[in-house]
Order: C-alpha cells, then structure tokens, then sequence
C-alpha cells in the first residue's frame, strides 16, 4: 500500500513537472517511459484531451516510436474521432506497414466511419500474414463489421470459428450470445455450445450461452440447469444468479428463486434491486414478515425505488392493513 501511494505521488510530481515545462517556451525532453506514465495518468484520470496534447508531445520528441502512434490512434477513437485516427495509422504504416496492431485498429475505425466493405478488405489481407494467436482479435472485428452490415448469419458463423479457437475468452462469448440474438439461430446454438462443453465442460459463459438459447426455444427447465452451472463454475459471474433466478420465476420456482437471490445478496453485498426481487419471492411463497423485512432494507438502500413500495403494498393488502 505504501509502495504504491509513493509511486502515485511520484507520477503526480511527474505530471505537475511536465505542465509547467510544457507551457515554457521550450519544452525539455522526457524519456519514453516518463511520457508513457504522463499519458496514462490523463486517461486514467479522464482527460482525455490532455492526453492527446501529450502524446503530440511525445511524437515531436520521438517521431518514429510506433507506440506513440498507435497511442494517439487509440485515444482519437476513444474520443470517437475515427477520421483523424485513420490519418495518424496511416503515418504510422510509413514506418511499419504490416504492423498486425494498425491494419486492425485502421479495420475498426474504418468501420466506425460506415466504410464497412473496406474494414473487411483490410482484414482479408491481415489474415494472409498474421498468425494464428492473433486471429481471434481479427475474428472480433470480423463480427463487429458483420454486426454494422447487419448479416447477423456471418456474425455468429465468423464467432463460432472465433470460440472454438478460444472457447474460454469471456469477451468472444459475450460476443456469440449477441449473434445468435442477433441472428435467432438458437437451435444452431444450442448444437454448438453442447459440442463445446463436451470438450471442455468447465466453462462456466458457455453454459450461460447454452441456457438462453435453451430459454428462447422454450426449454426452460434445461435453460436454469444450464445457468445454474454457469455460476457455480464461475462464482462472480453475478449475472448468472440473476438470470438463472429470473427464469425460475418465469417457472414459478419461486423457493429456488429466493435460494439463488439470496446466495447472490451473501456473495456480492446488499442491492436495493436484489432485496426486492428477494420480497418478491416470500410474498409469493406467502411470507410476508420476511418479504417486509428484505422490502424495507431494499427502500433504505433506494428510497426511489418504486418496485420496493408496490411490493410493501402487496404486503400490507395481503395481511388486511389497508
């Protein structure tokens, strides 16, 4: 802890050090690594437009040092200003023009800016050299421009080549599950995700994936057995417990309901919104002290919570206290 409160105050030295250079008439050199600090400190602190100046900075001091081009590609985008961005990329491709890292941050810029077809060209010809441990992040970009065109088909075909390579990346799985919403190729999916827990069964998205396109089809025992083993194998996943209890409801399981809203509330802490859904299922299950008392926690946590007070009126009615 001490270690690191006096490295902050170290970057803030830093930091304080360069504005009052920076605003001299000439500028004293910095070494990379200070730069790099500097223009990490500004993003981490959301001043985004600082740390542009900075990488400009950077750039008049270190102008064939890729790193800074593709940082001040990246904050441009970040600051959704893609055409600018396209112009820094293609400075820095005089340097280095078949940098994997350019062609796929030019491809989504590119792609940002509605010229989708030539984002896909440039990702056809980045596939031709580029090897196989980097063609995962090709393959999300692949998705994200087949997502703008809306051919939802080739978004899932080009996610499920993506996840058979990585079948645990949370990020391509959170992806896949938006193909298949995208596309409805629920049953598709359902065939997909079972071949791939067969492989590897401990995959804890993949079974949320499996459980929403068993619930799309109507599935909805098989769609909780699915999400409940999302959470058991992937403990924080928070929104297994809401989902999987969701659809209990939805079945008017609400005893399983409550056990799961409950594990949820001991494992993440108190949520107006969990405490509700917690009242919810007693009032149901015809307890309505307990459903008071979850209620009543949950209006203190959000007193703006209009669920919480329909909820404590059911209650009330429900006992005769008018």
């Amino acid at each position: 802890m001490q270690r690191r409160h006096i490295l902050k105050s170290k970057i803030r030295r830093l930091v304080s050090e360069f504005e009052e250079r920076s605003h001299g008439d000439t500028l004293t050199y910095f070494d990379e690594k200070e730069l790099m600090d500097i223009i990490s400190f500004y993003e981490r602190e959301q001043l985004l437009h600082k740390a542009i100046d900075a990488v400009d900075i950077a750039l008049t001091q270190y102008k064939y040092r890729l790193d800074f081009y593709l940082l001040k590609a990246r904050l441009l985008m970040k600051d959704r200003d893609f055409k600018n961005a396209i112009k820094i990329l293609e400075e820095a491709e005089i340097i280095s023009p078949f940098e994997t890292d350019i062609q796929l941050m030019k491809a989504r810029a590119l792609n940002a800016l509605g010229h989708s077809l030539d984002a896909l060209n440039i990702l056809e010809q980045t596939k031709l050299r580029i090897s196989s441990s980097d063609m995962e992040e090709v393959m999300l970009i692949e998705a994200a421009v087949y997502e703008q065109l809306k051919d939802y088909d080739s978004m899932f075909d080009v996610l499920k080549d993506a996840v058979s390579r990585s079948p645990k990346r949370q990020d391509i799985l959170e992806r896949m599950w938006m193909a298949v919403e995208f596309s409805k190729k629920y049953e598709e999916s359902v065939s997909f995700h079972r071949a791939l827990l067969d492989k590897v069964p401990y995959n804890g998205y993949a079974w949320y994936n499996l459980g929403h396109a068993y619930a799309c089809l109507g599935e909805y025992e098989l769609a909780i057995d699915a999400l409940e083993y999302s959470f058991l194998i992937e403990p924080q996943f928070e929104m297994g417990y809401k989902d999987c209890a969701e659809m209990c409801i939805q079945v008017r399981n609400h005893s399983k309901a409550l056990d799961i809203f409950l594990e949820e509330l001991d494992r993440f802490g108190p949520d107006s919104d969990v405490l509700a859904s917690i009242g919810y299922c007693y009032i149901e299950m015809g307890n309505f002290s307990e459903a008071k008392n979850h209620l009543k926690k949950a209006a203190k946590l959000d007193p703006y919570n209009d669920e919480v007070f329909y909820y404590l009126g059911r209650c009330y009615f429900s006992e005769g206290d008018y």
